[in-house]
Formats: C-alpha cells, structure tokens, sequence
C-alpha cells in the first residue's frame, strides 16, 4: 500500500471473541477491513460477526469461506493445495516406504491440510502417519515427512545428523512455506508452497484500484535434493 495508506494490524489469536471485539470496536475506523478468517474452532460462525461490517469494505484473504462466497477474496485451498503439489512429486514419493505428516497439535495450522493429506495417500496407495511433534518422533529409515512447522525441520534435521543419513537417500521431507533458508539448508529442502507475497499484493491492488475479485492464489512443489 506504501503512501497510499495507514494500516493497522489487530491480532485475535484464533479467537471468535476476540475477533468479534476488534471488530465491532472498529466498524467506523477504517475504509477497508482486509480479513484472515482463521479460528481453533472449524465450526466459529465468523460469517454473523463479518457481516456487521459493510461488505463493500471487506476483503477476505488466505480463506475461501462458503457462506461468504459473493465476497472478493483471494484464497487458498488447503485440502486441495497439498494434493496437487505432492501428486507433482509423486515420482520421488514413490521411492518411500511411508509418508508421515507433522502436524503440531499446540500450534495453529488449517485442519484442512490433514484432511487434504489423508486423501492424497489414499488415493495413491501410500501407507502414511500423521505425526504431532517431530522432537519426539524417532525417524525411520526409508520414509519421507511432510513438516509443516519449521522448528519441526529443524529438528528433523538435527535427528538426521546424529544419525549420518543422508536426505533424499535414507529419509526424504517435503517442507512448507518457502524461504531462503530452505533453499540452502542441506544443499535444498523441497517445499510446497503459496506465495505469500503474491497475495498481500493480490489484496493491496483490489483495494488501490478497487476492482475487487476472487482468486485463487497459485501453490507449488519446489524440487530439491531432500527428496
């Protein structure tokens, strides 16, 4: 937005309550309310709180939410995300006996990406796990892991040296979220990936030119040598 505009970041924690506060503490402050629609509760019922809001001043970015669906919004498809992305590497999956995901339970991540997981592995015959802390987890030989939370790689990395194996040889990982660590780190983490960046400017150009859409933001597998 640059010069264009003063913006305010307002952090609800996941929290229907505390979003509905921010909100209806705010009706009047602002010309446009740019929203990441995220609750610990799949079923909040954060549609009633966003439509106390004028709609033409709402954006809803990172979360398609069907009861809000005639809303501009620029999305992701978490479930779908993660199934068009490994079905893009499957050729180097194939050479694992197991795929495990690491999904932390004390941390917010969409459920969606479970969800997502378990279809792609059914679909394509994988034995998989879903996998809570990689801290506690001993790793196996012959299985790759899907990590979601970078202090997990990290310590799959560090279990990985104790044991001198070698990525994308005795265990393969699939991260997410790319940055430039991942590039570097063990000569290259394969990610799966939205871009990030991409998507604040999707929202900054509605809102500057005001031609308010629905897009879906692009996800990608980036191939490197952990896999």
């Amino acid at each position: 937005m640059g010069a264009k505009a003063s913006v305010d970041v307002h952090i609800y924690n996941y929290d229907l309550d505390e979003f509905a506060a921010i909100v209806n503490n705010n009706l009047n402050h602002y010309d446009y309310f740019v929203i990441l629609p995220h609750f610990r509760n799949e079923n909040a019922s954060v549609s009633e709180v966003i439509k106390k809001i004028p709609p033409e001043k709402v954006l809803i970015v990172d979360r398609f939410l069907d009861e809000l669906k005639d809303y501009p919004v620029v999305y992701q498809e978490y479930d779908k995300d993660i199934q068009s992305a490994l079905t893009i590497g499957l050729d180097l999956l194939r050479k694992y006996n197991r795929l495990n995901l690491v999904f932390p339970q004390a941390e917010y991540y969409p459920p969606y990406i479970v969800r997502g997981f378990r279809i792609f592995c059914q679909i394509n015959g994988f034995a998989f796990n879903i996998i809570d802390r990689m801290e506690d987890t001993e790793i196996c030989q012959g299985e790759a892991y899907i990590i979601v939370s970078d202090d997990d790689l990290y310590a799959f990395v560090r279990k990985m040296r104790q044991k001198n194996w070698i990525l994308g040889r005795d265990c393969g990982v699939v991260a997410y979220n790319e940055n430039q660590v991942k590039e570097i780190l063990c000569d290259g983490i394969t990610t799966i990936s939205t871009n990030h960046e991409e998507i604040g400017q999707l929202a900054a150009r509605m809102i500057l030119t005001k031609k308010f859409e629905r897009i879906k933001s692009p996800f990608q597998f980036i191939r490197r040598n952990s896999l």
